[in-house]
This record gives C-alpha cells, sequence and structure tokens, in this order.
C-alpha cells in the first residue's frame, strides 16, 4: 500500500467519525424539532375548530409516534409555540407582559 492509498483511508476515517460524531445527531435533533413544531401547527390549528388542550394533544401524538416526551421535548414544544407565535404576531413582548 503507498502513501497516497493510506492517507486517502485515514481521511476518510476521520470524516466517517467526525459524520457519526457531529453531523447524525444533528439531523436527528433537526428531525425531532420538526416534527414537533408540526404538530404544535396541527394543534392550533385543530384548536380552531374543537376546544382541546393544545400541549397534551401534541404529547399524544408525539407518544403515539414513539417518541419519549421528558424534559427535553417538553422544552421543545415550548419552543416551537413561542416560534409560531411569533411568526403569527401574537407573542408578547416583555413590556406587555408587566
Amino acid at each position: 500500500m503507498n502513501w497516497i492509498e493510506l492517507c486517502v483511508k485515514i481521511l476518510f476515517l476521520i470524516l466517517t467519525a467526525f459524520v457519526s460524531a457531529y453531523v447524525v445527531p444533528w439531523l436527528k435533533e433537526k428531525k425531532l424539532y420538526d416534527t414537533v413544531y408540526r404538530m404544535v401547527q396541527a394543534a392550533e390549528k385543530w384548536n380552531r375548530t374543537h376546544e382541546i388542550d393544545k400541549k397534551q394533544w401534541v404529547i399524544g401524538l408525539l407518544e403515539a409516534r414513539g417518541i419519549t416526551v421528558n424534559a427535553y421535548v417538553d422544552a421543545l414544544i415550548e419552543a416551537c409555540v413561542e416560534e409560531l407565535d411569533i411568526r403569527v404576531g401574537t407573542a408578547l413582548t416583555y413590556e406587555e407582559e408587566e
């Protein structure tokens, strides 16, 4: 095996390790956030015609998909609600809350 082949193999191993350690977890987290965000949007829309507890409805959907709702997922739900409120312009500013 010559030096070029060895260097290419080492570079490939390093790249594989990087992708496995950083890119794959980031993609999984991004997918989870997108899933939660879509469910929060669905809860907002469903609540227009049905009287529901939106957060419990989202939690039920997540659990039905096999996603365990822990403190991290709960924080994602809250972040998605806040982002949706900001996008539709219904979020309160700090001054309005006081």
